[in-house]
C-alpha cells in the first residue's frame, strides 16, 4: 500500500493521485476445473468485500489482476 506515516495516515491523501491495487501471482484457481474457479471466488470475493470497506483515502481507483 501507499507509504504510511507516523500516524497510519495515507503519505498522499491527494484524491487526484491514483491508488492501484496490483495483484499478481494469484496461483489459486487457474486450473480452469470447478475446484479453481470455487477457490478463486473463496479468496476474491472477501477482498473484494474488504477493499470496498476501505476508507476513501485508501481504497483504490485502479485495481490490476496479472495471472
Amino acid at each position: 500500500m501507499a507509504e504510511e506515516k507516523e500516524n497510519n495516515q495515507p503519505a498522499n491523501p491527494s484524491s487526484d493521485c491514483p491508488v492501484i491495487l496490483h495483484l499478481s501471482d494469484l496461483h489459486f484457481g487457474s486450473d480452469d476445473s470447478r475446484q479453481g474457479e470455487a477457490d478463486l471466488y473463496a479468496v476474491l470475493d472477501p477482498l473484494i468485500a474488504l477493499v470496498a470497506d476501505l476508507q476513501a483515502d485508501w481504497k483504490p481507483t485502479i485495481v490490476c489482476r496479472v495471472w
